[in-house]
């Protein structure tokens, strides 16, 4: 059994969110969510008769869902925090020019040059709980309107606070037990703050095996628990509105309908219906 309490280090020492796990994010299975996810919204929206052309993936990382959207015919632009996710969605998307990638963050989308708007805006995998302050989800849900076309939708998904309770919280997982690389995911929640700090710990093997060291990195994710009445909430004030609320299930492999606070995930699905007026208010 290990003793997690070994392996705590101080905050100086930690390497900032996905610097160093980017190198191994897809090695760790962790695009796969994404990907599945992306085919299930691609489904249902052939389902409704809307197939959308262009496409914006927030918060895209390896580029797996923007991967996904492209190879069904889509054009699709990229936008991710960290330039080294952002090298490894570059690479996989060799050849692709159907997609391109900026570097951004959800917090300031404002900032950005997309100079298009676009039928879907997707985001995937917990993104949205990297906003940790309520102001911040109202923002980037406002800039997400105005960069969606009048009929088109925004997707996301979103651990909920049972989700964060049963999954998260005192939890210690291993992410990955090989030869040459080890890795372990420990989580708590905090039901007053709903905040959920996650650590990774990696350990690789360097070198041939007389000569083999071992190499370690650590990295500490903090997410943010929210109703869905509160998401809710953000997205009609942003001028959208919920067409659907899906329970995840399968790691991204089937919706099931009327996903709500029973459930570990949800999906929503958001439709642009509605104009913002310049005070932020819905005509």
């Amino acid at each position: 059994m290990i003793d997690t309490h070994d392996l705590a280090v101080p905050e100086s020492e930690l390497s900032p969110p996905y610097s160093r796990y980017a190198d191994f994010y897809d090695r760790l299975n962790q695009s796969t969510f994404s990907t599945r996810l992306a085919q299930e919204m691609l489904t249902y929206f052939e389902g409704i008769g809307h197939f959308p052309g262009k496409v914006l993936d927030l918060a895209c990382g390896t580029g797996a869902a923007a991967h996904l959207y492209a190879q069904r015919g889509c054009k699709v632009v990229g936008l991710e925090r960290s330039n080294q996710m952002l090298a490894h969605a570059k690479r996989r998307a060799d050849g692709q020019t159907e997609i391109r990638f900026l570097e951004g963050d959800l917090r300031d989308l404002r900032a950005i040059r997309f100079n298009e708007s676009f039928d879907l805006v997707s985001c995937y995998f917990d993104s949205i709980n990297y906003l940790l302050l309520e102001e911040e989800i109202v923002s980037c849900f406002q800039a997400v309107h105005a960069l969606t076309v009048p009929g088109g939708f925004f997707v996301f998904d979103v651990p909920t606070r049972w989700g964060f309770t049963e999954l998260w919280d005192n939890a210690t997982h291993v992410a990955i037990d090989e030869p040459d690389l080890f890795g372990l995911y420990r989580s708590s929640y905090d039901p007053v703050t709903r905040l959920s700090p996650l650590q990774l710990t990696i350990f690789q093997r360097v070198g041939s095996d007389e000569t083999a060291t071992w190499t370690r990195f650590d990295e500490c994710h903090t997410e943010r628990a929210y109703t869905l009445s509160e998401l809710t909430s953000a997205l009609s004030a942003a001028g959208y509105t919920v067409t659907e609320c899906f329970d995840v299930r399968d790691n991204g492999a089937s919706l099931l309908p009327s996903g709500d606070e029973s459930a570990h995930r949800v999906a929503f699905v958001a439709q642009r219906l509605t104009e913002l007026t310049p005070a932020g208010n819905v005509d």
